[in-house]
C-alpha cells in the first residue's frame, strides 16, 4: 500500500518507511480523517478507494471502524476486502461475526471465488487470533467448509494456495 500525500515531510516519509502499512501516525488527525470518511461518499472509485486504503491503515479509532464498517456490505470485492482489513487493524473482536458473513459472502459457497475471500480471511483470522486458538480452530473450520473441496474444482490454482498459505500461518489448528 503506497499513500500519495500532499503533506508528506521528512518524518511522516521516515514513519511511512518505518511501517509502510500504517498511516503514518503524524498525519492521523481528526481533520485528515474526517477528509477521508467524506470521500468514501464520492462517486469516483479512484477517490473512494484511496480514502479506504487510508482509513483501512488508520490506528484504532472509533469513528474510522464505525466508517469501516459501513463499507463491509459494499459488492465491491476490493473495497469490501480493504474494510475487512482496516477492522482487523482496528483490532476490535467484536467485528468477527460482521467479517466472517463477508467471508462468506465472498465465498464459492455463496457464489463467489477463493480469491474473493483471501482478504476477508486474513481479516477475520487475525481478528479470531485475539480471541485465541479456540476462535482461530473455528475460523479456520468455517473457511474449509465455505470454500468447497479444492479437487472439486478444475485444478488447483493460484488463490487456492495462497488460501492454503494464509490457513498455515495461523498454526496447526483447524
Amino acid at each position: 500500500m503506497t499513500f500519495r500525500l500532499t503533506e508528506m515531510t521528512p518524518e511522516a516519509e521516515a514513519e511511512t518507511r518505518a511501517d509502510p502499512t500504517r498511516y503514518p501516525p503524524s498525519l492521523q488527525t481528526p481533520a485528515r480523517r474526517g477528509e477521508l470518511i467524506l470521500q468514501l461518499a464520492s462517486a469516483s472509485s479512484p477517490e473512494r478507494h484511496a480514502a479506504l486504503a487510508g482509513l483501512s491503515a488508520w490506528d484504532p479509532d472509533p469513528k474510522v471502524a464505525a466508517a469501516l464498517r459501513r463499507i463491509l456490505e459494499s459488492d465491491d470485492v476490493y473495497e469490501a476486502g480493504q474494510a475487512a482489513a482496516g477492522l482487523a487493524r482496528q483490532a476490535d473482536i467484536t467485528d468477527l461475526p460482521a467479517v466472517l458473513r463477508l467471508v462468506h459472502r465472498m465465498s464459492p459457497a455463496d457464489g463467489g471465488t477463493v480469491a474473493a475471500m483471501l482478504q476477508p480471511v486474513q481479516a477475520a483470522l487475525s481478528l479470531a487470533a485475539l480471541a485465541g486458538a479456540d476462535a482461530v480452530t473455528g475460523v479456520k473450520g468455517r473457511v474449509a467448509s465455505w470454500r468447497g473441496t479444492v479437487a472439486g474444482r478444475r485444478g488447483r490454482v493460484d488463490a487456492d494456495a495462497e488460501l492454503d498459505a494464509i490457513l498455515e500461518a495461523y498454526g496447526d489448528a483447524g
